[in-house]
């Protein structure tokens, strides 16, 4: 079973699984194999580097993807797109810190052996790479960050038996690796949000794409659906030339009852709520308690927000 040359399925998730669960055992046997890191490239990092790019194109479809406050459904062509440059710069990555491994392991006591450092860069990102089938369900996504601090302990741990690294260096040469990935990961990111920016598939391109859809969550007000901010902008317009009809102040007043339950309606009050808009309130009471309700007509925010019930209790 050999690290680039296994052709069935099984013999890759088999030498996956010994990678991530059996590493003492699994690193001397591929120390020992024979194969090119084209194979490996081909053969064994390809397959798993699509899990975490295609788990992430399903989820985005069906979940949306959630960035802070903001919860956008990326369209199909941003979806793939987004995908597609995942995937090729997991394989950029590869190559890049494998030579990197390469070049620095003789400056530790190690053996420059391209083909090993493919093979341990590759074994080093395996955990990273299964776990990007959590992006099926993208809130969980963030657990992968655990899978890729456990690739480090494998670069550590397959240090001595791939390139020859004393085991008293080991740690150093990982720790000087990896803060060189940091950087080369830091600047390739800058220049995939350079290019997938200029295509409009960064964050605000996605969201402004009119297959897209964006949700707002904003404290206190529930969700805004970004699709409705064009209506709004129109709707606010009108509203500031006068050309919204107000809802008439009596039908506002039918919405608020004579009673809630044992509280009886006090006091009732028309004009304006602030900047929200014109409406009427009405206080109700039940013995030293108190509730305010207020209907607010609010027609220039637009759908979603333009009949607004607000109350509050004391």
């Amino acid at each position: 079973m050999d690290l680039g040359n296994g052709p069935q399925p099984g013999g890759l998730i088999d030498r996956a699984k010994a990678i991530i669960l059996k590493p003492d055992d699994t690193f001397p046997q591929l120390a020992a194999e024979q194969t090119t890191p084209g194979d490996i490239i081909t053969r064994y990092a390809m397959p798993l580097a699509a899990i975490g790019p295609v788990a992430g194109f399903i989820g985005g479809q069906l979940f949306g993807i959630s960035l802070l406050l903001v919860t956008f459904k990326p369209s199909l062509m941003t979806g793939l797109t987004t995908a597609l440059t995942s995937f090729v710069m997991s394989l950029v990555s590869l190559v890049v810190v494998a030579l990197i491994a390469d070049f620095l392991a003789p400056n530790f006591g190690g053996e420059a052996n391209r083909t090993r450092a493919f093979k341990l860069v590759a074994a080093s990102m395996t955990p990273g790479w299964v776990a990007g089938i959590l992006g099926l369900i993208p809130s969980l996504l963030a657990l992968a960050i655990i899978a890729g601090l456990y690739g480090i302990y494998l670069f550590y741990k397959g240090a001595t038996p791939l390139m020859k690294v004393p085991e008293d260096k080991s740690v150093v040469y990982t720790a000087v690796t990896v803060v060189a990935a940091i950087v080369l990961s830091i600047v390739a990111s800058t220049v995939t949000a350079k290019v997938t920016g200029a295509m409009g598939m960064g964050a605000a391109g996605m969201m402004a794409d009119s297959g897209d859809s964006a949700e707002v969550n904003i404290p206190g007000m529930g969700k805004l659906d970004t699709k409705n901010l064009e209506q709004m902008g129109k709707q606010m317009e009108a509203a500031a030339n006068g050309e919204v009809t107000p809802v008439d102040t009596a039908k506002l007043q039918a919405l608020l009852p004579a009673s809630l339950g044992a509280y009886t309606r006090a006091s009732l009050d028309t004009g304006a709520m602030g900047q929200m808009g014109k409406g009427v309130s009405a206080t109700y009471k039940s013995g030293d308690k108190s509730i305010k309700l207020s209907v607010i007509d609010s027609a220039g925010l637009g759908a979603g927000l333009a009949r607004s019930v607000r109350g509050g209790t004391r």
